[in-house]
């Protein structure tokens, strides 16, 4: 019964990605020692924080005249409400200490090194993410407590020299802690904070791992975290020390000052989408397009390259070369790698492939601009058959390697 209900599944959603994943995960040699463990301890919190926070805000009412009451209302009233509220108090404290203990067994056992650098960058952006979350969240209980300790904690940050005024109001929403500054808080823990955060654990996570994830999202959010994640581009690992020097002062000593490295950007979000069904690489590019166009058609223009033809199955190839004339082609084949030119002229016939080989001599030089211009050309054709639903394009080899990516080589002139 089970099985028949998994091979069901398994027809029409392909389940072999995780089977494969369960199966056959590697695994460094010290995963009986509990350091291996914090990482995922510190996302199963999450997403117990996640969960119970969702089951509060069915309760909760942001206003300074009613937050305090709703609170006492979920505790005394609501079934069960004490239970939830103290396992997200709870769970939020435990989140923070075990995600600290991940961060100083990280460093002290090395494992930033190459090739884990953006891994642990965005590592201590979480961090610093999951005390925003635990600071924003302190004051929405509304009690006396939560009301001076956000004063001293905002007051703090006004202290700091030339933009501490313009911090502490930008925290409070005026000159004191009032009504305002609890609006602001609720907006930045139940909406800004979890955005961003989501986005970074899809950067922390392998693209394969990270496209599951990402389908699993509503399609209106999908588009906004692959917003998020596409402008990231790049973070300096000397902006990440100054913010740690406080916590850990030898980490600045990890980073050199002029190293830069990216934890996001827009290629990282195409070998994301690379890895995704096309629903989901549907419904994302059409959050960017409503987001911004030309990130859109950035994403767009890398997601498929000339090189990438190799993929294409035989079938589908000699489709596309129904609609390519002779000439582009043999433009667009100057200077191309032999796995691409031995794939098009083993899809043609015996006699176009001497016509088009014969096409390529004749040409001579030619200009990069020329080559690029009919590869793009090939290109805008695939992309088309595949929206028409003629051709399908696989996502990405088993290896998760693409081939002769980037810009077509240069071709003398």
């Amino acid at each position: 019964m089970v099985q028949g209900v998994v091979d069901w599944l398994d027809e029409r959603i392909d389940l072999s990605g995780i089977r494969h994943f369960i199966a056959e995960k590697g695994v460094p040699i010290h995963t009986q020692e509990v350091w291996y463990y914090l990482g995922g301890m510190t996302m199963f919190l999450f997403a117990v924080q996640v969960f119970t926070g969702i089951l509060l805000l069915l309760y909760y009412r942001p206003s300074s005249a009613e937050a305090y009451e709703s609170v006492q209302f979920i505790v005394t009233q609501v079934r069960f409400g004490w239970l939830i509220r103290n396992v997200h108090s709870w769970s939020a404290n435990l989140l923070i200490a075990l995600a600290f203990a991940h961060f100083f067994s990280v460093f002290f056992l090395k494992s930033y090194r190459k090739p884990r650098e953006l891994t642990w960058l965005t590592g201590i952006l979480l961090l610093f993410l999951m005390l925003g979350f635990g600071f924003s969240g302190y004051l929405l209980p509304w009690n006396e407590l939560s009301f001076f300790a956000t004063k001293v904690g905002t007051g703090i940050a006004g202290a700091v020299p030339i933009i501490g005024p313009f911090t502490l109001r930008l925290l409070r929403g005026g000159d004191d802690v009032t009504g305002a500054t609890l609006s602001r808080f609720y907006g930045l823990h139940v909406a800004i904070l979890p955005a961003i955060t989501t986005a970074l654990v899809l950067a922390h996570l392998r693209p394969e791992h990270a496209s599951a994830i990402l389908a699993g999202l509503p399609a209106d959010l999908q588009g906004e975290v692959a917003h998020r994640i596409a402008l990231m581009e790049r973070a300096s690992p000397d902006v990440v020390a100054v913010i740690a020097e406080n916590l850990m002062r030898k980490a600045s000593t990890v980073l050199t000052p002029r190293e830069m490295s990216a934890i996001g950007g827009v290629q990282p979000l195409v070998e994301i989408i690379n890895r995704a069904d096309a629903t989901t690489e549907k419904a994302i590019l059409e959050g960017l397009e409503a987001r911004d166009v030309e990130l859109a058609e950035e994403v767009r223009s890398r997601m498929f390259v000339f090189g990438d033809i190799v993929l294409l199955e035989d079938r589908a190839l000699q489709l596309v070369l129904r609609q390519v004339e002779t000439a582009g082609l043999s433009v667009a084949l100057k200077g191309a790698g032999p796995e691409v030119r031995e794939k098009i002229l083993n899809n043609l016939s015996e006699r176009a492939s001497e016509n088009l080989e014969e096409e390529i001599e004749l040409l001579g030089p030619v200009r990069l601009s020329q080559v690029e211009d009919a590869r793009s050309g090939i290109v805008q054709i695939i992309r088309r058959l595949e929206e028409s639903g003629q051709i399908v394009i696989r996502r990405g080899d088993p290896g998760g390697r693409r081939s002769e990516r980037g810009r077509a080589p240069r071709v003398t002139a």
